[in-house]
């Protein structure tokens, strides 16, 4: 059921709810058909649950999002002498590898002829018939994800079967492509910066104003979910342990509260503190790097001091790319030195 969660939602943002309706019964016969035709020269055996179709969407997800990471838990719960202390270490794996290492449990079994009441040919069915079904949606260009498992492998030498990036819709290449020198910008340099609200990670309300005193580095991501955003966030951690207690890092996007409580808690972030614009908008809406058509944050940096000036500012010309670290860091120290 982990599986179906985790996989078959990511899926189903892609190809919505009435083709996820209509795939995962096919993908449940699919793998009912190949448990059937493996176990045809013995005696007929009864087959009962949805791993097969779980497994199917699992192909699918192969193919579309193979570098995608899912975050996993380790644990151990420790004996008498320990108190039942329970330890756990939250980490990351591309996609393709959790699939792949599930799956190999059931080639293995088959391989091995092992015993078992578990109906592995089902599971292996219906991950081929997934894969399949992911090629079909990227052949008829009803689907399409940037890391597809086609153009990871291939590069542009899969666009004349999948589609190129730009022959998709224009929101999705907005996403990666819009250019920031078409959005307002309302802070001004050397003036005062907008005060605005934002929602912490417990869900209280934050303003800008209550960080005065301090100088303040206000990093804006669209989804801490998305590679560039990853990078961006860990190397501002990093640099605000290094910065001290007279800076205060913040990164803002549009992800939930609740997301970016995991996504730091996966991380292991502590140094910088995120919040979500996800209510008003506020933000977006005061420093003018609001994606309206998208309601995302466009990828920005601000350096605003003590007094609540803004100092510095950096707007991205490209969301897939980074920031000019060193030239915040300098900004930032220019600012730390006395007068």
């Amino acid at each position: 059921m982990l599986f179906l969660l985790i996989f078959c939602s990511r899926v189903n943002s892609v190809i919505g709810n009435i083709l996820t309706l209509i795939l995962y019964p096919v993908l449940a016969v699919g793998a009912a058909f190949a448990h059937m035709q493996a176990s045809v020269a013995g005696a007929p055996t009864p087959m009962i649950g949805a791993s097969g179709a779980v497994m199917g969407m699992a192909g699918v997800y192969l193919l579309l999002f193979p570098v995608h990471r899912v975050y996993l838990t380790a644990w151990a719960r420790w004996g008498l002498l320990a108190g039942f202390h329970l330890s756990f270490k939250v980490f990351s794996l591309r996609g393709f590898w959790v699939v792949l290492f599930y799956i190999m449990f059931d080639v293995v079994a088959v391989s091995l002829m092992v015993e078992s009441t578990t109906a592995h040919w089902a599971h292996i069915g219906g991950m081929l018939f997934g894969l399949a079904a992911g090629l079909t949606l990227f052949v008829t260009r009803i689907a399409h994800s940037r890391s597809d498992m086609l153009s990871s492998i291939l590069g542009k030498y899969a666009w004349p079967l999948i589609g190129s990036p730009h022959s998709h819709n224009k929101s999705a290449d907005q996403v990666l492509n819009v250019r920031q020198t078409q959005r307002p910008r309302r802070a001004v340099f050397d003036a005062a910066a907008p005060d605005f609200e934002v929602v912490g990670n417990d869900l209280s309300a934050v303003r800008l104003s209550s960080f005065r005193g301090k100088v303040c580095v206000i990093s804006s991501v669209p989804s801490l979910d998305t590679p560039v955003c990853d990078v961006q966030t860990r190397r501002f951690n990093l640099e605000a342990g290094k910065f001290g207690d007279d800076v205060s890092v913040l990164t803002i996007s549009m992800d939930l509260p609740f997301a970016q409580g995991r996504w730091c808690g996966g991380a292991g972030v502590e140094n910088d503190h995120t919040f979500s614009d996800h209510r008003d908008a506020a933000f977006g809406l005061a420093f003018g790097v609001l994606i309206k058509q998208l309601r995302l944050l466009a990828r920005a940096v601000f350096v605003v001091d003590a007094e609540g000036i803004v100092r510095y500012m950096q707007i991205v010309p490209e969301l897939t790319n980074e920031p000019d670290y060193e030239a915040v860091i300098d900004a930032v120290k220019g600012l730390l030195q006395p007068s």
